[in-house]
């Protein structure tokens, strides 16, 4: 049985919740999503976010002394970043951090010690420690968040110009391709936030993003079809190879059948969302009649104003 937390750490978090709303306000780059809290075991605000699979902030029990707590800011990145422990660190003193960053497994990790548990009540509104621990858990956050764009991003491509073009010359591929690499950061973004006018948004009634499929990973988005209340698992083609996204979204079906319908169940299907059907994806879904491809489309126009 979980061991239970002092109930001033989930009044606390309640109190912190306010401050997604300002990390947004102030820093609108970093995406921070709207924030949910959650109680399962360990008490945590988890925020969604566009390049992380997990992103919270959260109370344990420290490892060492079962009866001391610590709060930590702690992210699992969507995919491997090159991130080590003494960059995270690094960045947490080039802005003073209060606490210690560390990796454990695939977590990235600012954590902060309070002490026993007796002491919890000090976390109360307008105590020192409260407010010690509420400007560290802003910018532990905002400092986790400045990595993962600094180190989430794919390098632009950079093509060369044919001879014939002048040095002032745009290559309209190149801008094609920055812009693409550019929507594929916020792309589960901009689909949740455009769901009712995106084409298949009509059919299907969204449910979650980030949904856990136990030891198997974390789905892009899960919806239903509002016709036979099936589940849909969508999964968003950024920088996966065919054959891997392919996979994912086959075992991420077989997780929720498995795990997420009722006996005599509903049926679930999956959609990959891709820049490009590549010929081998084709290939692919045609194994499996139910998954669909969908393809996305950039579009750039400047008009001038008149």
């Amino acid at each position: 049985m979980a061991k239970r937390f002092p109930p001033i750490c989930t009044e606390f978090l309640e109190r912190m919740q306010d401050d997604f709303i300002h990390i947004n306000l102030k820093y609108p780059k970093l995406r921070v999503a709207n924030s949910a809290l959650q109680s399962v075991g360990d008490h945590c605000i988890t925020v969604a976010h566009p390049k992380a699979r997990k992103l919270r902030w959260i109370f344990r029990y420290s490892a060492d002394r079962s009866e001391h707590l610590e709060f930590n800011v702690e992210c699992v990145p969507k995919r491997s970043l090159g991130i080590d422990e003494v960059m995270l660190c690094e960045a947490g003193a080039d802005v003073n951090l209060l606490g210690r960053g560390r990796i454990e497994d695939d977590r990235l990790v600012y954590s902060v010690a309070i002490g026993h548990e007796s002491k919890a009540h000090e976390l109360s509104e307008h105590s020192i420690v409260g407010g010690n621990i509420r400007d560290f858990a802003v910018e532990a956050m905002m400092t986790m968040l400045r990595l993962l764009d600094r180190y989430g991003e794919k390098p632009a491509v950079i093509r060369k110009k044919a001879p014939s073009q002048s040095s002032d010359a745009i290559d309209d591929t190149t801008v094609g391709d920055q812009l693409r690499l550019s929507l594929e950061t916020y792309l589960e973004d901009l689909i949740i936030e455009q769901w009712s006018q995106i084409d298949f948004g009509a059919d299907l009634s969204f449910v979650e993003r980030q949904t856990s499929c136990g030891d198997i990973g974390y789905l892009d988005i899960l919806a239903r079809d509002k016709a036979t209340d099936g589940f849909v698992v969508i999964e968003l083609k950024r920088d996966e190879g065919d054959d891997e996204v392919f996979g994912q979204v086959c075992r991420y079906m077989g997780w929720v059948g498995e795990n997420m319908t009722q006996m005599g169940g509903v049926p679930v299907c999956g959609i990959i969302i891709a820049a490009e059907i590549t010929p081998k994806l084709e290939a692919a879904a045609k194994t499996n009649p139910n998954v669909r491809l969908v393809e996305y489309a950039v579009k750039l126009e400047l008009t001038p104003k008149e």
